[in-house]
């Protein structure tokens, strides 16, 4: 038996080919597993022909239009161009949740949902991790202030600086770069 046919997808509303669930995933580059989450999801298109799974190949195509592999794991293209544009845009200006949603092209509902389950932070852990990496960075490297370098990172005021990087390193930032001096 043939591995692709044609078959008329009602929720494409157009014949296409259809595949079995492990050509589906040799196509998208994902486990079988994936293949049954996206189904479950609404996803991919699923019809069923003797107790056999056959998957549209257009739906398929779509799905994995949005989805890269990176390190292992399945990372939505949305999350990715977020990601993207936080690393850009979080020293100059304050990357809100609603300016990346606009950005993006999602709602400001669907974002933060999407964020976290495709990176395990949510959109403000991301971004507060993101600052501290490189304040930490900049106190082992440079000879700026305390003040310029939460300036330099995104930060409006020290106070919120000295909390945070407290929290993540257990120290403040004058008693860290004293540390590393040492």
């Amino acid at each position: 038996m043939p591995d692709k046919s044609c078959c008329w997808c009602q929720l494409c509303g157009c014949i296409t080919d259809q595949v079995s669930i492990a050509t589906a995933a040799q196509i998208a580059r994902v486990t079988n597993r994936t293949i049954y989450l996206w189904a479950r999801q609404g996803r991919i298109h699923v019809s069923r022909s003797n107790k056999e799974a056959r998957i549209c190949k257009v739906s398929l195509e779509i799905a994995a239009k949005y989805v890269i592999q990176a390190g292992g794991n399945l990372i939505d293209r949305r999350v990715k161009l977020v990601i993207k544009l936080v690393e850009q845009q979080y020293a100059r200006n304050d990357p809100t949740l609603s300016k990346m949603a606009k950005q993006v092209g999602l709602s400001i509902w669907y974002l933060p949902r999407l964020f976290k389950r495709n990176t395990g932070l949510s959109f403000g852990e991301y971004l507060r991790n993101l600052r501290l990496k490189n304040a930490e960075r900049l106190l082992q490297d440079t000879t700026l202030s305390i003040k310029e370098i939460a300036a330099a990172v995104g930060y409006k005021y020290v106070s919120d600086f000295d909390h945070h990087f407290k929290s993540v390193y257990g120290i403040c930032p004058g008693e860290y770069r004293i540390k590393l001096e040492k």
